[in-house]
Order: structure tokens, then C-alpha cells, then sequence
């Protein structure tokens, strides 16, 4: 328990920093946006960098591991557009939904806290299935994002769609990463600490933008579709992984951390995206703290059922 309570409430205290900062007056409501400008377009690209051009291309491609983690990705894709189409939900918003739904907090939260559970064999496999989990969300994510916003049925449309894709700040991050993971190209010292010191703020600053943007919110609104995002994230995905891992059967640990990390609360990530784009930033917000929360109740569960 004293492993989980050590993963998510930095999370809570990065939160309610912001949020009590906005209170006092320290910082104001417009600053969110701001410091969500620099987590889109300078430290989340910089923190993609740096965790894929570490990636094995040979190991990610002949990996058993990675294909099942995809495989139960591209599955809650589908069933949820399925499900949203059915409710007639709005493309762009449904867009939204279906990443927030697959893109958990696997890295901040799920690095640090299979370390703590497995040890450094647990760390690799949990750092693997981020790597995997942020290249689908920074590819795949932003076409179900952008994808409402255009009218795809004449080529030129498309063309015009994937240079817009191709021209994100995270989309260009993956392709330069994995040039420079297939080529073993290493930057100097000094630039790999920069760019290190970038990363590492990434996680603070966006936590303290979710601060300052709730603040004032009301934590009722849209809470029936709140807590139904939230039971996506750390319900149906970990379901999900979990049949998966039935037909593609893994070793035990690998099995866990497949399933653990695919029932992990919403990413910050997600509220990156959702301000940047304009898209249901609230209920984004309300559930990254509401599936934190309860995430302390599902994350035990798990490792009782997997451990």
C-alpha cells in the first residue's frame, strides 16, 4: 500500500500546489495556459525525445511484450468509437475521450512504481510499455483528436490533414527519436543534461497547470461522465490487457505490468492535450484528480489479483 501511496500523492501535492497558489493569488487563471504552451511545445517533445531515442528499435519490433500492449491499445480504440458512435458523441470530443481512455499516468506514476514492486527488471518492462503507450498517443492520439476537425473525404483533404499531423511538435519529437534510435546518434553532454532538466520538468509543470485550472471549477459538473472516463482508464483497459494477455499469453511479470500499467489514472498528458486543442478541458481535468483518487482503490485490487 505504502508503494501506491508514494506513486500518486506527488501527484495530488503538484495539484493542490497549483490550485492553492491560484487561491492566494500568486498566479492567475490565464497562467494555465501558458505553462501549458511551454509542456506542449517545449518539454513534453523534449520528454518523448528523450524516452524513445533510448528505445530499442530491434527489441520493440521483435517484442512479444510490445505487440500485446498495442494490441490492447488499438481495442479500447475501437470499442470505444464504436460505443460513441452508437451515442452519436461528437467526433472531436470522442477523439479526446478514446486517448484519455488508453493514455494513464505510465511513466510519472508507472515507472517508479513497478521499481518499487518488481525492481529493475519491473522498471524496464514499465519504462518499454510507456515508450509504446506515448508513440501511440502522440501519433495515433492526435489523428482521433484532429481527425473531427476535418472533412476527410477528398485526398486533398487528407494530404492537408497529415501534414498538420506531421507537423505537431510531439509527432516531429517521435520521428527525429527514433532517427536518432535507429542511427545510435548521441548528442553532446552538455545538450543531453539540458534536454534532461527539460524533461524532467514536464510532469510538475502540467500537474501545476491542472491545479490552476480547476481552481474555481466545480468538481459536480459533468461528474456522471467523469466517473465513467475514469472507470474506462482503470477498468476497461486493464480488462482489455487482461484478455489480451489470454490469447497472447506472457511470462508473469510481464503479464502484470501489461495489465498494471494499462489501469494507471489519467496521464497529465491528456490535459496537454485537451487545452491545447479546446476540447472538454474540464471534465479532462476533474477526471486526471478523480482517477488519481480512485486509482488508490483499483491499483491494490490489481496487485493482489497479479502479485
Amino acid at each position: 500500500m505504502m508503494i501506491i501511496i508514494n506513486s500518486i500523492l506527488p501527484v495530488f501535492l503538484l495539484i493542490f500546489l497549483g490550485w492553492a497558489c491560484t487561491r492566494t493569488g500568486l498566479f492567475s487563471k490565464n497562467q494555465s495556459a501558458t505553462l501549458n504552451n511551454y509542456a506542449y511545445y517545449i518539454a513534453l517533445p523534449v520528454l518523448i525525445f528523450q524516452s524513445l531515442s533510448k528505445t530499442d528499435l530491434g527489441h520493440l519490433i521483435s517484442s512479444k511484450f510490445v505487440l500485446v500492449n498495442i494490441i490492447a491499445v488499438v481495442l479500447v480504440v475501437c470499442l470505444i468509437f464504436g460505443f460513441g458512435s452508437i451515442f452519436k458523441f461528437k467526433k472531436k470530443s470522442l477523439g479526446m475521450l478514446t486517448v484519455a481512455c488508453f493514455l494513464g499516468n505510465v511513466a510519472f506514476i508507472g515507472i517508479p512504481f513497478h521499481l518499487l514492486l518488481f525492481g529493475q527488471e519491473g522498471s524496464i518492462l514499465s519504462s518499454l510499455s510507456a515508450a509504446v503507450i506515448t508513440f501511440l498517443a502522440s501519433t495515433l492520439g492526435i489523428y482521433l483528436i484532429e481527425g473531427g476537425k476535418y472533412d476527410l473525404n477528398s485526398l486533398k483533404n487528407k494530404l492537408s490533414f497529415l501534414k498538420q499531423i506531421v507537423l505537431k511538435p510531439i509527432v516531429l519529437a517521435v520521428v527525429i527519436s527514433l532517427i536518432f534510435s535507429l542511427f545510435k546518434i548521441n548528442l553532446p553532454s552538455p545538450l543531453e543534461k539540458v534536454l534532461e532538466i527539460i524533461a524532467a520538468s514536464t510532469a510538475a509543470v502540467s500537474l501545476f497547470a491542472v491545479g490552476i485550472f480547476i481552481y474555481g471549477n466545480s468538481l459536480k459538473e459533468k461528474l456522471g461522465l467523469t466517473l465513467l472516463l475514469s472507470c474506462g482508464s482503470l477498468i476497461l483497459m486493464p480488462l482489455i490487457a487482461w484478455i489480451v494477455t489470454l490469447l497472447l499469453p506472457l511470462n508473469k511479470m510481464e503479464t502484470a505490468v501489461t495489465i498494471l500499467q494499462a489501469g494507471m489514472p489519467l496521464a497529465t498528458m491528456n490535459f496537454i492535450f485537451a487545452h491545447q486543442f479546446h476540447i472538454e478541458e474540464k471534465l479532462i481535468a476533474n477526471t486526471i484528480l478523480l482517477s488519481t483518487v480512485l486509482s488508490a482503490i483499483t491499483l491494490p485490487l490489481l496487485v493482489w489479483l497479479l502479485v
